[in-house]
């Protein structure tokens, strides 16, 4: 319950940092798209310095695509990047490495010296796992990246125009309470001379 909190309190504050940031929409849309296609990069550790780069580079908002990049953490490492290394393996033609497999290899690897045991370890998941995964983000991320392009733009200016329209909303009912009270003091300025000329008859 707390996990999922924390998940609707992160997403509440994305969103209503996105809807209320004062730029273009397609400003907007382009630094969130730059921010979703970098948290799908196993990049962890330089994706809000890409993000700041690309969006200098792209003229996109410097600031609401930061914190799209915390989609990938470490409770989401698996649900992002393992889809990913089967696209990658399967873009390569390659046969994805099985769960059981991975355990057997890391158990072999420990008994080799250290040196041997850092080379294997390094061609494990660097070369066969982390190059595929990458591979694989970079397709996965550039669809998300187009499909949220084109949704923050449409979302941002439906926004602004219901905001528009609560404003006209709102002013409308002001000057129908502004005419009423004219109205009323009239009525009733009106009706004074009338009275003082009845008490005067």
């Amino acid at each position: 319950m707390a996990r999922k909190s924390l998940y609707r309190r992160i997403l509440f504050f994305v969103v209503h940092h996105i809807l209320h940031t004062d730029d273009t929409p397609s400003r907007i849309a382009r630094g969130v798209a730059i921010g979703m296609f970098i948290a799908w990069l196993p990049l962890i550790g330089l994706q809000m310095l890409l993000v700041l780069g690309l969006s200098f580079i792209f003229r996109a908002n410097k600031v609401v695509g930061l914190p799209i990049v915390w989609i990938s953490n470490p409770f989401t490492l698996g649900p992002i990047y393992y889809p990913s290394y089967l696209l990658g393996s399967a873009m390569l033609k390659l046969q994805p490495v099985s769960i059981e497999d991975l355990e057997q290899r890391f158990a072999a690897v420990s008994y080799l010296p250290w040196a041997g045991r850092l080379k294997e370890l390094a061609d494990l998941l660097f070369g066969e796992i982390y190059y595929r995964t990458f591979i694989g983000s970079l397709v996965t991320g550039a669809i998300m990246a187009v499909g949220t392009y084109f949704l923050t733009v449409r979302a941002v200016k439906r926004h602004r125009q219901r905001r528009i329209a609560r404003r006209a909303r709102k002013l409308s009912k002001l000057a129908q309470r502004n005419i009423h009270t004219s109205s009323g003091e009239n009525n009733q300025e009106a009706a004074e001379p009338e009275q003082s000329k009845s008490k005067g008859g």
